[in-house]
């Protein structure tokens, strides 16, 4: 089946929560069943579940952040080097690459050891998975999920090659390489879930490629792994023009058109084009 635009789900579920108090009145008189009237969580569920492999992503990644919580105040696997632990089995570092360690390599695609960490990876899987696993189905959804996670782990590693007790974790590289995908694909796609406004997918993209570019360039210090996002974004790129061969032509067409409207938004909002068009025509903002 098919799966269904944001859009879609939020209106069903929209209108199920206007008529829940009619509905609750309803099943008062025995006129709706329990099941009518727990519609909206059905809605919510569906709305989940719809992408399936994207889903499935998602609960793995908090069933493996769910596992760290208890191994840590449990330690029912009798660990006596937490840190130790991490870096062999679920943390990715060049040291990891030269020792062929790959384990831990594909590991940390679903790592996480914090909830705000977590909850904001998987606000993007959740939003770019759907728009790529709509288009392309669910096997290469995942496909391409771990290709580009696992690429862009290595493209970090070799990076910090020099550096052999850097390591990074979170599923970010190929949330970023799924990013990548939807933009060629739909880039138009609007996506709500993320800040509630209907946004299209390309305008996330392209701000978190030039967020993670600019602080490449500025060498700026901090936990996220801009080098491993942009392993992401360039791995996707890559395999998507070589796995989905007959989406090239409107591939090259999304990323270009997407590309000139960030640069019209960037024209328009730098250079204050709006105020001076109503000026122009005798007209201001209130």
């Amino acid at each position: 089946m098919a799966v269904e635009s944001e859009a879609e789900h939020i209106k069903k579920l929209i209108r199920d929560l206007i008529l829940l108090p009619i509905t609750f009145i309803l099943f008062l008189f025995r006129k709706r069943t329990f099941a009518d009237l727990i519609q909206p969580i059905r809605d919510l569920w569906d709305f989940f579940w719809d992408a399936k492999a994207t889903a499935i992503l998602i609960l793995i990644n908090v069933f493996v952040y769910i596992f760290i919580l208890v191994l840590v105040s449990t330690n029912f696997l009798g660990i006596g080097d937490f840190k130790a632990f991490f870096h062999d089995y679920m943390e990715d570092g060049p040291k990891n690459l030269i020792s062929l360690n790959f384990f831990p390599i594909v590991m940390n695609l679903f790592t996480h050891f914090s909830f705000s960490h977590l909850f904001g990876n998987m606000i993007f899987l959740f939003v770019f998975g759907r728009v790529v696993e709509k288009n392309i189905g669910s096997k290469k959804t995942i496909l391409m999920y771990l290709a580009t996670g696992i690429i862009s782990g290595v493209f970090s590693d070799i990076i910090n090659l020099a550096d052999l007790a850097h390591f990074e974790y979170g599923a970010s590289g190929a949330i970023m390489g799924l990013g990548m995908i939807a933009l060629l694909l739909d880039p138009y796609a609007f996506t709500f879930f993320a800040i509630g406004i209907p946004t299209p997918i390309f305008i996330w993209v392209w701000v978190f490629m030039a967020g993670d570019i600019f602080s490449i360039i500025l060498s700026e210090e901090s936990s996220v792994a801009y080098f491993a996002h942009l392993g992401g974004y360039l791995s996707a790129i890559a395999l998507s023009f070589f796995l989905l061969p007959e989406w090239r032509g409107n591939m090259k067409k999304n990323l270009v058109m997407s590309f000139m409207t960030i640069l019209a938004i960037y024209f328009i909002w730098s250079f204050n084009v709006i105020p001076m068009i109503l000026s122009y025509l005798g007209l201001s903002i209130a």
